[in-house]
């Protein structure tokens, strides 16, 4: 025949780097796909707005109607201009850029809707099993906050970082799109999309009015802390439950949750942005420290809920990342003989 003739050796050498290539790719472990970040998180953004719809008609409560259009046409203009990128004119950049904020803007608003109504359910208070559970931990709240009260080079730093802690939920994503890590930014809205509704709907049933006046900080304790530290929440929170308040305006939602603390678990999220970046490894760990600290001092929140803020980040982690599992090896390949 004129057909060419296979060496023996070539292609018992050619199967053994076919088994190693295999018993390599097994030893890794097969990565499973999830749902993509960015359709997780424009699902999460469109289930915070059905969750808020039904618990505004559900409580009586209605969005003030100026800032409803206002919102509506503001998000509908960037949705439309990410499709415009996305379909008609493809630039991934522009389109991730607009997109992400657009679906920040969308889940957040909603978040603080939901938060808000679930107050007017008027669920029992939850602050003795809080403290309790502090107990249990052997943790102090009260015993950190009259400490740290008497340092004053540590009031400014952590009124920053408490009060603007939710400046990334912005800026991050489009920091993440300029750095060319586009999947990452629609990771982290989504992780904070899910983080956010968690912690909302969790506070329904379980509302607290926070450590301050739960522990009956004293009030010579709270006056040499900043401003509105551990209180600032409380006359948003009273209005809601007691029903004094009907309206809500989008342009001043409060952070209302004691339990779990959102401000932990978005901490979370920042550093899971932020860390894979070499440069920004320190300043991360540094601002999540923070920020940890603050929820205590000037956010007025338990032990408990820091706690509680970083299992629900983690669980929301391990479902909006694709996780790895061991495969087992391929069996050792067949001794091969020569020809004789």
């Amino acid at each position: 025949m004129n057909g060419r003739r296979t060496n023996p050796d070539c292609s018992k050498i050619g199967l053994h780097q076919e088994f190693f290539q295999a018993q390599r790719t097994c030893s890794m472990g097969r990565r499973i796909p999830s749902m993509h970040p960015k359709t997780l998180a424009w699902a999460t953004a469109v289930t915070a707005t059905a969750c808020a719809l039904g618990m505004t008609a559900a409580t009586g409560l209605r969005i003030e109607p100026s800032h409803g259009l206002m919102w509506t046409a503001g998000i509908g203009l960037l949705v439309a201009i990410q499709a415009f990128y996305t379909r008609y004119r493809p630039e991934p950049f522009i389109a991730d850029l607009i997109g992400t904020l657009a679906v920040n803007l969308c889940a957040s608003c909603m978040i603080g809707v939901v938060a808000l109504a679930g107050l007017a359910v008027n669920a029992p208070l939850v602050d003795g099993a809080l403290i309790r559970a502090d107990a249990m931990l052997g943790l102090d709240a009260r015993a950190m906050v009259e400490t740290v009260s008497h340092w004053t080079v540590l009031h400014g730093p952590l009124a920053f970082a408490y009060q603007f802690s939710v400046v990334p939920l912005v800026f991050a994503p489009s920091i993440l799109v300029v750095l060319r890590r586009a999947e990452a930014a629609w990771r982290f809205c989504a992780m904070i999309g899910l983080s956010g509704l968690a912690c909302a709907l969790l506070s329904i049933p379980f509302p607290a009015i926070g450590a301050f006046p739960g522990l009956q900080i004293p009030d010579d304790v709270v006056a040499r802390l900043p401003e509105g530290a551990g209180l600032c929440h409380i006359p948003t929170f009273d209005a809601f439950r007691s029903g004094l308040a009907t309206v809500i305006r989008l342009s001043e939602l409060n952070g209302v949750i004691t339990f779990p603390s959102f401000h932990a678990a978005f901490a979370c999220a920042t550093a899971d942005a932020f860390l894979p970046i070499r440069h920004l490894r320190l300043p991360v760990v540094v601002w999540t420290v923070v920020v940890m600290a603050s929820t205590i001092v000037i956010g007025g929140h338990y032990f408990v809920d820091v706690l509680a803020g970083l299992a629900l980040f983690a669980a929301v982690a391990s479902v909006a990342r694709p996780h790895r599992t061991a495969s087992r090896p391929p069996r050792m390949a067949p001794a091969m003989t020569s020809a004789a």
